[in-house]
C-alpha cells in the first residue's frame, strides 16, 4: 500500500458555502494513522495505484486568532489522490469547499453534491466503531463524486466502473458487495442535493504539497449551545450533590 490516498486538505464550508471563512486562516496539521477502511486499486486519469480508503486521523493546531473549532484530533476522509499525507506537522490555508483545488470540473457543483452526502449521513462515517466495508465506500464516494459528479448526466455520472475516477480489489476483481451496497447508498445521497443542517460544518484545510481532507465539525453556535449544555449538566450536578453532602 502506498499513502497516495491518505494527503491532507481540509475545508470549512457551513451549510451555505458563502458562509465560510471571507479570510485565509492557517492551521497546522498533523497525519496520526489511519482508522476503519480497506486497501483498494484506483484509477484517476492515467495514475492506477492501491491506496487505503477509509478514515484517516489528523490532529490540528489552531492559533488563538482562529476558529478554536479547529483544535484537536479529528477523523477525516481524503478529497485528493495525487499528494501524499505528512506524519510531520505542516502549515494549511482553511479555504471554502468549492475552492478547493483538488476538486475537479466545477467546483461548486461538486461541492454540492458532497455537502449532500454528508448531510444525509450525519456523523456514521466518523464513528470508530463504523465497519470496514462503510468506511471504504465512503472514501470511494468522495473520490468519485470530486472526479466525475454532473448533474447533466444520467445517475449524475457516478459510477466507480467507468469515468474518470474507477476502483477495484487490490486483486483486481470487483468491489465487494458489502462495499458496493454502501457505495450506491451514498452515490444516492449526493445525488439527492440535501443541504447540510445548520448544526454543522465541513471542515477543510489546504496545502499545496499534501494531501486534501474533508470532515464534520460543529458550527459555532452549535457548540456554544453543547457547551452550555455541559456547563447545565455540571450545575445540576452540584445542586444534587449539595444536600448529599451537608
Amino acid at each position: 500500500m502506498t499513502s497516495r490516498a491518505m494527503t491532507a486538505l481540509t475545508i470549512l464550508t457551513l451549510s451555505t458555502l458563502a458562509a465560510a471563512p471571507a479570510m485565509a486562516q492557517s492551521v497546522t496539521m498533523k497525519y496520526s494513522g489511519t482508522g476503519k477502511g480497506s486497501n483498494v486499486r484506483v484509477t484517476f486519469g492515467t495514475t492506477t495505484d492501491d491506496v487505503f480508503a477509509g478514515q484517516l486521523r489528523h490532529s490540528i493546531t489552531s492559533p488563538a486568532n482562529t476558529d478554536p473549532r479547529l483544535n484537536g484530533n479529528f477523523v477525516t476522509f481524503c478529497i485528493e489522490l495525487s499528494q501524499v499525507v505528512s506524519g510531520q506537522n505542516r502549515s494549511f490555508d482553511v479555504v471554502q469547499l468549492n475552492t478547493a483545488p483538488s476538486i475537479q470540473g466545477d467546483k461548486a457543483m461538486r461541492a454540492t453534491a458532497l455537502e449532500s452526502l454528508f448531510a444525509n449521513v450525519g456523523n456514521a462515517p466518523l464513528m470508530w466503531n463504523a465497519s470496514n466495508d462503510y468506511a471504504t465506500a465512503f472514501q470511494l464516494a468522495i473520490w468519485e463524486i470530486i472526479h466525475d459528479f454532473d448533474s447533466s448526466k444520467t445517475n449524475a455520472g457516478l459510477d466507480v466502473t467507468a469515468g474518470e475516477f474507477t476502483a477495484r480489489r487490490t486483486n483486481n476483481s470487483a468491489l465487494s458487495t458489502g462495499v458496493m451496497n454502501n457505495l450506491n447508498t451514498f452515490l444516492g445521497f449526493a445525488r439527492a442535493g440535501t443541504s447540510m443542517p445548520m448544526s454543522h460544518s465541513l471542515l477543510g484545510i489546504a496545502n499545496g504539497t499534501n494531501q486534501d481532507q474533508v470532515t464534520v465539525i460543529p458550527t459555532p453556535a452549535a457548540a456554544a449551545l453543547a457547551g452550555l449544555g455541559m456547563g447545565l449538566i455540571a450545575v445540576r450536578r452540584r445542586r444534587a450533590d449539595g444536600p448529599k453532602a451537608a
